[in-house]
């Protein structure tokens, strides 16, 4: 393995209990880290080798500079593989984490076996709700400062909506904990990433692998929406509603979504001719 170049994203390993060649990627979602996977580690790690991504801006990536957005990100996880030459692996990630994903697949379709995707946003299109939101953050940050900028986001995020419902069960208060560590880099409006992404439909239908996408019941209609339009472009999609679940299942819900991950991973590696040890 090469030395780390300096702008290679941070980035934590945990090696499976038992030996294994199988690699599990999880990449979080915008203003969270790599720690929003934590109730996923002792689940996954037993027979799975496991990559935990910080994306640029992020965590312990937040000194790798701009621009950011989705084809920066995509570059930078591709990065982290191909330093640690991981090859078929799984990739599971959330929202910016998983459409930077989708994008890697369908621009290196040979690089993963499979995606899990929750409430995947979906590469080169504008989502308005989310954009009229960050303009707001924007120019709050100009006024306001970064903490109001934060408050803004808390509160007017519906994605947010089932952990403000039920904060002790959904664990609102380290989610805001998340929040808090964010620098804010990816919210300036000089830092927003200027390369187009052309149309993806044609790359996203190609890819053949099993493909798990995942929403809360009551996550953002928009989002919803993304999710079917993957589905019926995917030719080897499932997907799963996570009952009573928000914006981010894995982090309100993390039981219930470990254990239908489980089983979709199992399943996968059984077809391929291995699977998980009990």
């Amino acid at each position: 393995m090469s030395h780390p170049p300096d702008n290679l994203p941070h980035h934590e390993i945990i090696k499976a209990k038992r030996s294994t060649s199988q690699w599990l990627i999880m990449v979080h979602g915008l203003t969270q880290n790599k720690n929003l996977f934590n109730e996923q580690i002792t689940e996954f790690n037993d027979n799975l080798n496991l990559l935990l991504i910080d994306l640029p801006g992020h965590g312990g990536s937040s000194k790798i500079k701009g621009p950011y957005g989705l084809s920066e990100y995509a570059h930078a996880i591709h990065q982290v593989i191909a330093h640690h030459n991981i090859v078929n692996s799984i990739f599971w990630g959330t929202h910016i984490g998983a459409g930077a994903g989708l994008l890697l697949a369908c621009q290196k379709p040979k690089l993963l076996s499979s995606l899990i995707l929750e409430g995947p946003v979906f590469p080169g299109r504008n989502f308005p709700l989310v954009s009229k939101l960050l303009d707001k953050i924007s120019k709050a940050i100009a006024t306001k400062g970064l903490t109001a900028a934060k408050e803004i986001w808390w509160q007017d995020g519906p994605w947010f909506s089932i952990m403000q419902e039920n904060p002790i069960e959904c664990r609102a208060a380290d989610q805001l904990k998340l929040i808090e560590e964010f620098k804010g880099q990816p919210w300036l409006p000089e830092q927003k990433s200027t390369v187009g992404i052309a149309s993806i439909e044609p790359q996203i239908a190609k890819l053949t692998y099993p493909i798990l996408i995942i929403n809360g019941e009551h996550d953002v209609p928009e989002f919803i929406g993304i999710s079917k339009e993957l589905y019926d472009l995917l030719p080897n999609a499932q997907q799963k509603s996570i009952e009573q679940a928000g914006g981010f299942p894995l982090w309100e819900y993390p039981k219930e979504v470990n254990s239908v991950v489980q089983k979709f991973i199992q399943s996968m590696l059984e077809k391929n001719g291995s699977a998980l040890s009990n």
